[in-house]
């Protein structure tokens, strides 16, 4: 996942290092793109779920990381639970 971190150049030449927050396109199983997610954990596998609200979430049921070029860090495929 490329985009997890990157560095760049501070004042006086100091490398700082800015975090990136994973993004992730939902897919349904269907193949329906239900958008983007921004995640705080940067690793997902199936059977984890996504709280959405009390009483709704999504569980992953396959995970394909991204094409060097995609802008996104992988594709979520989810079905509602």
């Amino acid at each position: 996942m490329a985009r997890a971190s990157r560095w760049h150049t501070g004042a006086a030449g100091s490398q700082l290092r800015s975090c990136v927050v994973p993004r992730y396109m939902l897919l349904s199983e269907e193949g329906e793109d239900l958008g983007l997610f921004k995640a705080v954990a940067s690793t997902w596998a199936p059977g984890d779920t996504i709280p959405r609200r009390p009483g709704n979430s999504l569980v992953v049921v396959n995970v394909t990381e991204a094409l060097e070029g995609d802008d996104v860090d992988g594709y979520l495929v989810v079905r509602a639970e």
